[in-house]
């Protein structure tokens, strides 16, 4: 199948509570700092195809080259979120992969068997959608387009490298 590259950039953890979730990542594992946006930065969001308002939180750090994203649903309406759990809350939710090319990348995927399960955008250059298969297993695949997040996601990725374990979670406010 025509992929979106190879690897995964980013995984993601739909947890019930986002403080708890980056204390235990920073303490016991060792990752951080934590970007914790109290609330989302997604503005459009189409779950199969209708709208929703999910209400989120949003928490984003580095572990060596993989990002680490926990969401934490604030509100109760249909989302992948919500309804696309195969394994469970707490568990791995879905990879991602930050593209250039987002609209090509996710066409590619579609043409090769992949359904658009949701999709939205955080402003006018920052669009991500969820593919998946009906009834499959397998955690869903995010893409990212990642130009309009680059400067923010190098400066996840450089406050990792340079981080002494003071000052776990950062408050950050969505400036997209």
């Amino acid at each position: 199948m025509p992929g979106a590259g190879k690897g995964v950039d980013q995984i993601c953890f739909v947890v019930p509570d986002i403080e708890a979730s980056m204390r235990y990542w920073a303490s016991v594992l060792g990752v951080g700092p934590f970007f914790h946006l109290r609330r989302s930065a997604t503005r459009n969001l189409f779950f199969k195809g209708e709208r929703t308002a999910v209400v989120s939180s949003t928490a984003l750090a580095q572990a060596g080259g993989v990002q680490v994203e926990f969401i934490q649903l604030l509100n109760d309406v249909p989302s992948a979120y919500r309804d696309v759990l195969p394994h469970g809350l707490g568990s791995l939710h879905h990879v991602g992969r930050f593209v250039e090319d987002y609209q090509d990348t996710k066409r590619r995927l579609m043409d090769g068997g992949l359904e658009l399960v949701q999709e939205g955008d955080a402003g006018p250059t920052i669009n991500f959608c969820y593919l998946g298969r009906t009834g499959g297993s397998e955690p869903l695949l995010e893409l990212i387009e990642i130009p309009g997040l680059r400067s923010f996601f190098d400066l996840i990725s450089a406050a990792a490298r340079d981080w002494d374990g003071v000052e776990a979670i950062r408050e950050v406010t969505p400036n997209l």
